[in-house]
């Protein structure tokens, strides 16, 4: 077995953009393990698992970086940053593959558009927590830009993660897509269409299928990555809402809110005065569902923001019905500390005037008895 490698910029000192991606190349369908390094400061170690051509893909390096100058953990100045990897998972000897100098600073570096969408579905914030069952549902996602590794076509694939609920051991499968999409088109999208008992056949899982239990389902193609983390009964929300709305590209969107939502009533009055006294002529209600998104990945924030920003918004019904809504406050930490989760707080009003009484219930009005006759006729 060969020994992985890694690809490194050619040039001693780096922006942290310059290292976005980092590509290892072994043998295929093999764990790899990379560690990024600022000895005495910061280490970070992840494994990767090769395609059929052997190479493993890490992302958002960049980002890691910058987010570590955010929170303190590294300096805004120049750090020196030591690339390992070596062949196997957890506990491999790694490797010193380079070390390159690499500048961070407190301040906005824009991202080009066409290198953006090269790294990402045509949505904001690659990662959402779902109910079990949304998870393997089909799954339509946008591209634009190509397939961003130079490929003129590319296989889409799903990953599944599972987790043996008597063991505690992880599985992973990987089923690649039937369809193969010529990327040379300046856009389109693709239908992923996830099924757990074919995933477990695949991985030869029967045997422990009962206690198997779906963690994560993730679409890839390409360089882009949608991961859905599966939120299973149990829960403390049993019943998120869920928010469909337009994103910044056009395309439909939907975020489930699993943490504590209540509904907040205000009374608007209009008064006048008759004969001397003071009488309520009209009361209109104005209900407030203020709902917290639960605890949230932090590539889940993009997504708040979005549904912030967006102009139309529908809250959806168990029955499939979808009520316009929009977004009055919002209450959203960008960054929480350290190690702790992302969460939001979202206040959501109707578009239309609210119903004081549903029509199953009963009419206002009706003939027993007469209210309205001829009397004055």
């Amino acid at each position: 077995m060969a020994a992985p490698t890694i690809t490194l910029p050619s040039q001693s000192m780096c922006w942290p953009s310059d290292l976005a991606t980092l590509t290892v190349h072994g043998d295929r369908y093999k764990e790899v393990r990379v560690r990024l390094q600022v000895v005495g400061a910061w280490s970070y170690e992840a494994t990767l698992y090769t395609d059929y051509d052997g190479k493993a893909i890490m992302t958002r390096v960049d980002r890691m970086l910058i987010d570590c100058m955010h929170d303190g953990t590294l300096p805004a100045d120049y750090i020196m940053l030591d690339v390992l990897v070596g062949a196997g998972g957890e506990g491999t000897e790694l490797t010193l593959q380079g070390s390159k100098r690499v500048l961070l600073f407190d301040g906005y570096t824009p991202t080009p558009c066409r290198d953006w969408c090269k790294h990402s579905f045509l949505l904001l914030g690659n990662e959402r927590t779902v109910p079990a069952d949304v998870a393997l549902e089909p799954c339509e996602l946008h591209w634009a830009c190509g397939a961003g590794d130079d490929s003129e076509y590319c296989a889409p694939y799903t990953t599944y993660y599972f987790v043996n609920t008597k063991t505690g051991e992880s599985r992973r499968v990987e089923l690649a897509d039937d369809a193969t999409i010529d990327m040379d088109d300046d856009q389109g999208s693709h239908v992923f269409n996830p099924d757990e008992g074919i995933a477990i056949m695949v991985g030869g899982l029967q045997a422990e299928a009962a206690d198997l239990v779906l963690s994560a389902v993730q679409h890839r193609l390409g360089l882009r990555v949608y991961t859905l983390h599966v939120q299973h009964v149990g829960a403390a929300n049993l019943d998120p809402l869920r928010v469909e709305f337009i994103n910044a590209f056009g395309y439909d969107d939907t975020l489930y809110l699993f943490g504590e939502s209540v509904v907040e009533h205000k009374y608007d009055y209009t008064t006048a005065t008759v004969g001397g006294t003071v009488r309520t002529l009209q009361v209109n209600d104005v209900p407030t569902i203020k709902a917290a998104t639960g605890p949230m990945q932090w590539r889940s924030a993009a997504a708040v923001q979005d549904l912030c920003r967006a102009h139309k918004i529908w809250l959806v019904g168990k029955n499939g019905e979808r009520t316009p809504i929009f977004v009055s406050a919002a209450e959203h930490k960008a960054q929480a500390a350290p190690g702790e989760p992302l969460e939001a707080t979202l206040s959501l009003q109707y578009c239309q005037p609210y119903p004081l009484i549903d029509d199953g219930d009963g009419l206002t009005y009706d003939t027993t008895p007469a209210i309205f006759d001829n009397s004055f006729a």
